[in-house]
């Protein structure tokens, strides 16, 4: 068993040689995983659906067919998450739009069925912008994630900030 609850630190190809080597076991990424969004996410917003058992439940049984000597992919039991914006089955699209709330998908975006296919296992969504377009502006669906380090700034500051116009006039 790995000591310490660091393990949200490593990379996935790391995390994966741990796994393998079986240093450690894929629920136990998942929850080192999990008790840092914990720590961290009511400060960020940067995960806005969160699908903890589904987790548990992938990263046990990818835990078993390890033991089971079964075929692994390269990234067998490391979890990835998805930005709103991709399909994924079973879970809404939104683009982070409240028209499309209830837009389910009814399968994998091709670049999500190829991580699976790879022994990977979903396991949460993380903002973007409206419509995955940039904008940030008057978010319905989640709020605006926050960047930390950067402070915020006033409209009048940035205002102040900005060269003047040229030419002039």
């Amino acid at each position: 068993m790995f000591m310490g609850n660091e393990l949200w630190r490593k990379g996935a190809l790391e995390l994966a040689g741990m796994i393998a080597a079986k240093e450690v076991s894929s629920i136990e990424v998942v929850e080192s995983h999990l008790a840092r969004i914990d720590e961290v996410n009511p400060h960020l917003n940067a995960v806005v659906r969160r699908m903890d058992d589904q987790a548990r439940s992938a990263a046990m049984a990818a835990d078993q067919a390890l033991a089971r000597g079964g075929p692994s992919g390269p990234l067998h039991g490391v979890p990835f998450t998805i930005k709103e914006n991709i399909d994924v089955a079973g879970t809404p699209t939104t683009s982070s739009l409240t028209a499309f709330a209830e837009a389910i998908a009814s399968q994998d975006a091709p670049c999500v069925a190829r991580l699976k296919a790879g022994g990977r296992y979903h396991w949460l969504a993380r903002t973007c912008p409206i419509s995955a377009f940039g904008l940030q502006r008057n978010r319905r669906c989640t709020a605006l994630p926050s960047t930390p380090g950067i402070r915020a700034v006033r409209r009048e500051d940035r205002a102040a900030a900005r060269p003047p116009r040229w030419p002039p006039g």
